[in-house]
């Protein structure tokens, strides 16, 4: 019973070091490959993804294409946000890279898993992600926005793929502007890099009221400069900016100003 007892206190003298030294490694190891996947070349992420999206739907597999062309999209948005100094020139990098042509890929795609959904059919996920709505009002493309919105006002989508937190809310007040209603922000209480999003709220609730923009567009600017030197979260699509890999203008702020271009 001693020689046990002193085992077992031998044993955990070495395993107790042994294991954090693992756990310490493998959290290297991982944010390393964080990083590197963070700073690949966008222009061949996003023309990559979209040529494997579109080999996907030729053979068949509707829903690995949809997920693909997802994430295409929000890597042409990462590279504009990223690689070019102003938001005119990010329409025309986006423009360039065939934006508008994966974009309407994408709201076919996804009206037609709307449309089976509503009629009890599921085949792939139905996609309401409002960054991509922003997407659709930063480049102009009218008709590409009223596809999402369709989608995002929709309480089947919502019961089967619910929006959460900030996102929820952002969510409400992009369908407020367009059907022309008053915006109220709630006070959330978000944890994180959420913290930093929260002044679109109020953005979008002074442009549904016309109310005098200035102060929450200051807001918005304190924002996007605090957590593009914030090194202590991480923005992993690349699209809203953190320390270690800053964007240079802010996309979400621009996309709803050109929101009155499209409406």
């Amino acid at each position: 019973m001693i020689r046990h007892c002193c085992l077992t206190h031998h044993w955990s003298q070495w395993a107790a070091p042994s294991f954090f030294i693992c756990y310490k490694f493998i959290l290297v190891i991982f944010r390393a490959v964080a990083q590197l996947w963070r700073v690949r070349p966008h222009y061949s992420m996003f023309t990559d993804e979209f040529m494997i999206a579109q080999k996907h739907k030729e053979e068949g597999r509707n829903g690995m294409a949809f997920n693909v062309l997802i994430g295409a999209l929000f890597s042409a948005i990462s590279q504009a946000v990223t690689e070019t100094a102003t938001p005119s020139e990010g329409v025309t990098l986006l423009r360039g890279l065939g934006i508008e042509t994966a974009l309407r890929e994408f709201t076919l795609m996804n009206q037609s898993a709307f449309s089976q959904l509503n009629s009890g059919v599921m085949k792939f996920a139905v996609c309401n992600e409002p960054t991509l709505i922003c997407l659709a009002w930063f480049i102009g493309d009218s008709d590409g926005a009223k596809g999402l919105l369709e989608v995002t006002h929709s309480e089947m989508v919502l019961r089967h793929f619910p929006l959460t937190g900030f996102w929820w809310e952002f969510s409400v007040g992009l369908l407020c502007l367009t059907d022309r209603l008053h915006y109220e922000f709630p006070v959330l209480k978000v944890k994180g890099y959420e913290h930093y999003l929260m002044p679109y709220l109020h953005l979008i609730s002074d442009m549904s009221y016309g109310r005098d923009k200035a102060d929450a567009l200051s807001e918005v600017e304190r924002a996007f400069k605090a957590r593009n030197q914030d090194k202590r979260l991480i923005d992993w699509r690349s699209i809203d900016g953190d320390g270690k890999r800053p964007v240079k203008w802010d996309f979400r702020r621009q996309a709803l100003l050109s929101y009155d271009q499209v409406a």
